[in-house]
C-alpha cells in the first residue's frame, strides 16, 4: 500500500525477477488491499491442511505386523485406510526362522525345533486373533510367513499387486526391525508407498 509511483514500479520488476505474488494497493484501496491478504491467507491455510491424495486410490493394502501394542495401533490405522479407499486388506506377519547350528554347522538339539514349532504356533493364534479384531476375513487374506522380514514382506507386496504397506514404528523389537534395517528396506525398496504409524 502506498502513492509514490516508484514503489509501483518497483513491485513490476519484483514480478519478473520472483515466484511469489505481490500487488500493489493505493492508500485509497486500503481495504481491497486487506480483503485481498485474506483471502490469499484462507487458500493457504486450506492447502497446509489438507492431506495429500493418491493419484489413484488404493485398491490393496498390506499390514506388516509384529503384533505389538503400537503394531496393532497401526493395525487400526491400515483399516481406516482400507475404509477409506474401498480397499482390500491384507494381513502379514513374518516368523522368523531361526534354526540354530553348533560349531559344527550341525543342527542343533530336537529341543530347539520343538520351541521353534511352539513359537510358530503362537504365533498363528495371534495373528488369527488380531485379524478378527480388525475383522479382516475375507479368503486368502492372513498370511504367516516364514524368511526374512524385510525380503519376505517386499516379495509378498510385488507378487500380490499391494500398493501401500503399513507398519508400525515401535513395539518389542520394533526399533531394531522396523526403524532399522527392515523399515529403511521396505521404504527404500518397497514397489508401492509405505505408511509409517508411529504411537
Amino acid at each position: 500500500i502506498g502513492d509514490k509511483k516508484w514503489v509501483q514500479w518497483m513491485i513490476r520488476l519484483y514480478d519478473i525477477f520472483f515466484s511469489a505474488e505481490i500487488r500493489y494497493f493505493s492508500v485509497a484501496e486500503k481495504q481491497q488491499a486487506m480483503d485481498w491478504l485474506q483471502e490469499n491467507q484462507e487458500m493457504q491455510t486450506e492447502e497446509e491442511t489438507t492431506p495429500d491424495e493418491p493419484t489413484v486410490p488404493y485398491k490393496h493394502i498390506l499390514l506388516a505386523t509384529d503384533f505389538s501394542p503400537h503394531a496393532r495401533y497401526a493395525g487400526r490405522r491400515a483399516k481406516e485406510m482400507a475404509e477409506k479407499y474401498q480397499a482390500r486388506l491384507s494381513l502379514v506377519h513374518v516368523f522368523d526362522d531361526f534354526i540354530l547350528y553348533d560349531d559344527f554347522y550341525e543342527p542343533v538339539a530336537a529341543e530347539r525345533f520343538e520351541l521353534q514349532k511352539t513359537l510358530q504356533d503362537s504365533a498363528q493364534n495371534q495373528l488369527t486373533t488380531l485379524a478378527e479384531e480388525l475383522d479382516i476375513n475375507a479368503p486368502g487374506s492372513v498370511h504367516l510367513l516364514t524368511g526374512s522380514p524385510k525380503a519376505t514382506i517386499l516379495s509378498f507386496a510385488g507378487e500380490h499387486d499391494i500398493d501401500l504397506i503399513v507398519v508400525g514404528s515401535h513395539g518389542r523389537r520394533g526399533i531394531e526391525r522396523l526403524l532399522g534395517s527392515v523399515a529403511s528396506g521396505i521404504v527404500n525398496s518397497a514397489p508401492c508407498d509405505v505408511l509409517t504409524v508411529r504411537l
